[in-house]
């Protein structure tokens, strides 16, 4: 099995989309492209592509979970905020409630 192009994404200039034999197998971050030593016109077995599209999806979930750690903090106090006053119109109402019984 050969590898016959590597392209970038379109909407994710950080990934490149690697084809096989002439058709799209999987995509890979360009750091891991670099690590890995993957180039055009090299040949790989099965074992060895299988093994490059686990690569693949770990470079997608530590993409995800880099994301997730740089989230804002902020954000979380404004959640917590948000669901406090939620579970407040939610005891009046039932007290209201409590008091029609």
């Amino acid at each position: 099995m050969k590898i016959t192009d590597i392209s970038l994404q379109t909407r994710d200039k950080n990934r490149v989309n690697v084809s096989v034999d002439g058709k799209y197998r999987f995509s890979l971050d360009v750091f891991q492209i670099g690590e890995l030593g993957i180039k055009i016109g090299r040949e790989y077995t099965e074992e060895e592509i299988l093994k490059l599209e686990d690569d693949s999806q770990f470079g997608k979930l530590y993409a995800r979970v880099y994301e997730y750690c740089l989230m804002r903090p902020r954000a979380i106090k404004r959640n917590a905020r948000l669901s406090a006053s939620e579970n407040a119109s939610d005891s009046s109402t039932f007290s209201e409630n409590w008091k029609n019984y």
